[in-house]
C-alpha cells in the first residue's frame, strides 16, 4: 500500500498514457483505411489517363484555339445538315410532277379534256362550283401555248384537280370560288415555293373540319393553313320561335309577369318547357314512351266542364328530346380559306440548275 501510495501520480499518468495509446493506435487504423481508398481511386483516375495516353486522344486545344467557338462552329454545320436533309425529304416526297405534253395543240387538247373531266366529275358528286376552270379559258379561246409555259400551266392543272378531288371526298357540295392570286406563277423562298390558292366553300361544321383536316393532312401535296375566315347566320328554332311568341301574348294579357324578368325569353332559362316525369310508366332508365299532354284541359266553362283545347293533335305525344330543345337552327357556313402549297427545293436539283 506504501508503494501505491508513493507512486499513485505515476500510476495515474501511466493509465492515461495507455489509453491515449489506444486511441491514437485507432485514429492510424482508420487513416491507413482512407489512404487505402484514396491510393485506389488515384490508381483508377491514372488509369484513366493512361488509357487515353495510348489511345493518342488530344486532352488540350492547340495554342490559339477556342473550344467553345470551334464546338459551336460544328454544331451549327450538323444542324446546317439536318435542315438540308430535312427539306430534300420534303421535296422529295411532295414533288408535282405533272405530265406534260410535246406540243402546243396536244397541250390545248389536253387542257379541254382535262377541264371536261373536272366538269364530269362536279356533276356526278353532286357539286356546284362557280367560274370552274376559268384561269384556263383565255389559252383555249387563244388556241395556243408556248412550250415555255408547259410545266407552270399543268402544273397548275394538276394542283387544281387535286383540290377538286379532296372537295368531293370532303363531302362539300357548293364551292363560291376556287381563285389563284399568282395565277401561274408562284413566289420563293429560301429553300421552298410558295403556291397560294384562295378557296370560298359553304356546307355545316363538320364538313368544312374534313376538308380542313383534308387539306392539312394531304400525303401528296404540301398544303399549309394560312388564314380563313367564317361567316355563319344563326336562326332560332321553331320551338323558340314559339315560346317567344307566348311570351308576347302573356305579355300583352299580363305585363306584370314579366316585369323585372327577361328570362322568360330564352330556352332553357326559367319559363322555358322542361321534361316532367308525371305520367311516366316506371320509374327505371329506359325512355318515357309517352306522357299526358299537361295543357290539354286548359280552361272550364260556366257549368264547371272542362272543354278540350282546340288545336291539340294528340292526348299523347312523345317525350321530347334533348334536341328538340336546341336554340339556333342547324345552318350552313361560309368558310374562306387561303392554303399555300409548299414545294421544297431539292440540294442536287438546284446545283444542276
Amino acid at each position: 500500500m506504501e508503494i501505491l501510495k508513493k507512486n499513485l501520480v505515476l500510476i495515474v499518468i501511466s493509465f492515461i498514457s495507455l489509453i491515449l495509446s489506444l486511441f491514437f493506435i485507432l485514429e492510424l487504423m482508420g487513416d491507413q483505411s482512407e489512404l487505402a481508398k484514396i491510393e485506389e481511386k488515384t490508381k483508377k483516375e491514372l488509369a484513366f489517363f493512361d488509357k487515353v495516353k495510348k489511345s493518342k486522344i488530344r486532352l488540350k486545344p492547340d495554342s490559339g484555339v477556342v473550344v467553345n467557338v470551334v464546338q459551336s462552329q460544328k454544331n451549327a454545320e450538323n444542324a446546317k445538315n439536318e435542315y438540308q436533309k430535312l427539306c430534300d425529304g420534303l421535296g422529295k416526297k411532295y414533288k408535282i410532277v405533272p405530265k406534260i405534253p410535246s406540243s402546243s395543240p396536244e397541250a390545248i387538247r389536253w387542257i379541254r379534256e382535262n377541264l371536261n373531266d373536272m366538269t364530269q366529275f362536279v356533276i356526278k358528286n353532286e357539286m356546284t362550283v362557280n367560274n370552274l376552270g376559268v384561269e384556263f379559258n383565255k389559252i383555249v379561246q387563244y388556241g395556243y401555248l408556248g412550250k415555255d409555259e408547259f410545266f407552270p400551266v399543268f402544273r397548275m392543272l394538276y394542283i387544281y384537280r387535286r383540290v377538286i378531288t379532296i372537295l368531293a371526298e370532303s363531302g362539300v357540295k357548293e364551292v363560291s370560288s376556287i381563285s389563284w392570286p399568282l395565277v401561274f406563277a408562284t413566289y420563293s423562298q429560301d429553300r421552298y415555293t410558295v403556291t397560294p390558292i384562295n378557296i370560298a366553300i359553304t356546307g355545316d361544321g363538320a364538313t368544312l373540319q374534313k376538308f380542313l383536316n383534308r387539306m392539312s393532312s394531304d400525303t401528296t401535296m404540301l398544303f399549309y393553313l394560312r388564314d380563313f375566315t367564317i361567316v355563319s347566320s344563326l336562326q332560332f328554332t321553331q320551338i323558340v320561335n314559339d315560346r317567344i311568341a307566348l311570351n308576347a301574348k302573356d305579355s300583352e294579357k299580363n305585363p306584370q309577369l314579366n316585369s323585372g324578368n327577361r328570362t322568360n325569353d330564352m330556352p332553357g332559362m326559367m319559363g322555358f318547357p322542361t321534361q316532367n316525369n308525371s305520367g311516366m310508366r316506371g320509374t327505371d332508365n329506359n325512355r318515357n314512351l309517352g306522357t299526358m299532354d299537361q295543357n290539354l284541359f286548359s280552361q272550364e266553362t260556366n257549368d264547371g266542364k272542362k272543354n278540350i283545347e282546340t288545336g291539340r293533335e294528340h292526348w299523347i305525344k312523345l317525350s321530347p328530346k334533348r334536341q328538340d330543345y336546341l336554340a339556333f337552327e342547324k345552318g350552313h357556313i361560309q368558310l374562306k380559306v387561303r392554303f399555300d402549297l409548299l414545294e421544297f427545293k431539292i440540294v442536287e436539283e438546284q446545283a444542276k440548275e
